[in-house]
């Protein structure tokens, strides 16, 4: 038996535990990051041939292991471009927005909104989705299989843009009196939009004309003028449901001022006691600014503008996973490369199975437990202590020896 070896031996399993407490403190320091995955420490030891009655001390080696697959808790926010991942899956992240930037895997899904000016002095203003360690937001353009990047770009949305909505379509819900005399009239108003967000106010207006029988007659508020030919509007005298128009009609487009509107009058309309209108109106938005990202749990992106309309983007987000993500290589800001025995990486659809589903205004926190990292904490202490008496204990000895001498 070696003194010096017994001395290494202490030295070892003291390097051994304070990889131990180092790892304890990046997961306390990290216990309050968004997606971060705790790393451990694992043992094993170093044997040295022995022979006869003679032991050689061998010693301990650590690796550092990161609990990558292992979900955290859930916490749920106001913001419509916080995520979280119910499985197995991952956010698919840029470094930047240069083509060919390196990409990650992250489960830090706490992305916020940069509009920028691009290119600069265009007056064309995009917005982009970074999360809070800097990394952009990318999209795969397709469901693929890789070994370490996707084809695609990071997501991208307008970010200055103001959009309105022509009118196509409306729908129409009310009862005309049917004790109103031979002659007379109800009238009532929708508002429609044409292009670039003009408002066009449609008057309808009823007449009528004999026993369940009404004509229809719409106009253009602002010019008086009919927008199309008259309608015969009919009842059933037993049931006062309407039996004429059967379907539904069309307002005409008017050359770069509107679309043509599709009106559906069937199943809507009845004749009773009273005129009034129970629901109905028409689709379409004026013109309005950009005011919010939604982010949909299949996927889809769409622009939120302030009048409460949605317009789906070209944008997809995408999830990936990998065939064994605890052997990913870390990288800062709760990031994940892939290695060399992590496995091809695989793009796919939010739900998609083995994906996992995608959860909006909600985060992932880190799956520290800070009461096991105390724990450890303390254990690991103890253990340098020991070690350390074996290394004193070790010199001790060796004084013991060299004052033979004398």
């Amino acid at each position: 038996m070696s003194i010096f070896g017994t001395m290494k031996t202490g030295v070892s399993g003291m390097n051994a535990q304070a990889n131990r407490l180092a790892t304890v403190g990046d997961n306390i320091a990290n216990s309050s990051t968004i997606g971060y995955k705790r790393a451990s420490t694992a043992f094993s030891s170093m044997v040295l041939p022995s022979s006869g009655g003679n032991y050689n001390s061998g010693g301990v080696s650590s690796n550092i292991r990161y609990s990558i697959s292992e979900t955290g808790g859930y916490s749920y926010t106001t913001s419509a471009t916080d995520m979280a991942i119910e499985g197995s899956g991952f956010f698919i992240v840029a470094e930047s927005r240069e083509p060919g930037a390196a990409q990650f895997l992250t489960r830090a899904g706490n992305f916020a909104r940069e509009t920028v000016e691009e290119p600069a002095g265009s007056g064309v203003y995009k917005t982009f989705l970074k999360n809070a360690a800097g990394y952009y937001l990318f999209t795969p353009s397709q469901a693929t299989a890789s070994s370490n990047r996707f084809s695609g770009s990071v997501v991208e949305m307008p970010g200055n843009d103001i959009q309105s909505t022509p009118t196509t379509a409306g729908t129409m819900k009310f009862n005309l009196n049917n004790q109103t005399e031979d002659g007379a009239t109800w009238k009532t108003s929708m508002t429609g939009f044409g292009y670039q967000g003009v408002e066009i106010v449609y008057d309808f207006t009823f007449t009528k004309d004999a026993a369940n029988q009404w004509t229809l007659q719409i106009t253009n508020q602002e010019t008086g003028v009919a927008v199309m030919p008259d309608i015969a509007v009919e009842f059933d005298p037993v049931t006062g449901e309407l039996t004429t128009p059967t379907g539904t009609f069309d307002i005409p487009a008017v050359a770069n001022q509107n679309d043509a509107i599709t009106i559906d009058l069937a199943g809507s309309v009845t004749q009773n006691t009273g005129s009034t209108i129970m629901s109905g109106g028409l689709n379409g938005n004026g013109a309005s600014a950009v005011k919010d990202v939604i982010i949909e749990t299949d996927g889809s992106i769409y622009i939120q503008y302030q009048n409460g309309s949605k317009v789906l983007t070209e944008s997809r987000l995408m999830l990936a996973t990998v065939t064994s993500p605890d052997n990913l290589n870390p990288v800062n800001g709760n990031a994940y490369s892939a290695s060399n025995t992590s496995g091809i990486l695989i793009a796919n659809d939010p739900g998609t199975k083995g994906v996992g589903n995608l959860m909006t205004k909600t985060l992932e926190t880190s799956n520290v437990d800070i009461a096991n990292e105390l724990t450890e904490m303390i254990e690991s202490q103890r253990i340098y202590s020991a070690n350390s008496k074996v290394f004193q204990t070790g010199s001790e000895l060796l004084d013991v020896l060299v004052n033979l001498k004398r």
